[in-house]
């Protein structure tokens, strides 16, 4: 990988606090769509790998079969309430932590990389329902069993940015074609948590892919996570 130079980072510093209690690492790459959540989780992973760790990449929907059920009812047109809409996405969240995450969860020397969840839940539901950050806090929390990640990394991009790579996609999901005014009231929200929330990391996406890893990584070295 091109730039990243893996004796730059003090990645055990990262992770160590987390095995010592003899669970993995939980950390959730958050951002709008198009900002690089996928990419990076993908560049991160043989990093990390590379130095003795097992990397396991959530990337809902279809690692379990309810999630690829809820999904296709999600990115249809299929007419529903907006509430009705959110129990949807908790659903597929309570089940993806009990079918993958609670088991990597056990796995030693293990690090979860959540592509999407917390933020992208509270943003997108707090713009569509109208319903506090905090009441979506705490079903969030009862749908995952109160798991917090211990690192959130925000990858800040401009709206711009974002939809001329959603552009490019050769697929896309009615998630990836919201109004540029959606995406930008989200992205405000995301930038408010990540100022507002414990152990949250914003990292400009905006910049080149190998760039954008090098930040995480640098910035991931100096955060306390204990």
């Amino acid at each position: 990988m091109r730039g990243v130079c893996l004796t730059r980072f003090k990645i055990e510093r990262i992770i160590i606090t987390e095995h010592k209690k003899g669970g993995a690492m939980f950390i959730e790459f958050e951002g709008i769509s198009g900002s690089g959540k996928t990419t990076q989780c993908e560049l991160l992973k043989p990093i990390l790998e590379n130095v003795g760790y097992s990397v396991t990449i959530v990337n809902e929907p279809d690692m379990t079969k309810m999630g690829t059920t809820v999904d296709s009812i999600l990115c249809s047109n299929t007419p529903r309430d907006r509430i009705t809409e959110m129990f949807l996405f908790l659903a597929k969240e309570a089940e993806l932590h009990s079918q993958i995450i609670s088991l990597e969860d056990r796995l030693p020397n293990n690090i979860i990389f959540r592509d999407g969840g917390r933020g992208s839940f509270l943003s997108y539901n707090h713009i569509n329902t109208r319903l506090s950050i905090q009441t979506l806090e705490r079903l969030h929390d009862r749908a995952n069993a109160h798991q917090i990640p211990a690192v959130s990394i925000l990858l800040d991009v401009p709206v711009d940015v974002a939809l001329k790579r959603i552009l490019n996609r050769h697929k896309r999901s009615r998630f990836d074609v919201l109004p540029r005014v959606f995406l930008k009231t989200q992205s405000d929200i995301l930038e408010h948590l990540a100022t507002m929330l414990p152990n949250w990391i914003a990292v400009d996406g905006s910049l080149e892919e190998d760039e954008v890893t090098s930040k995480i990584l640098n910035k991931m070295s100096k955060i306390d996570v204990r």
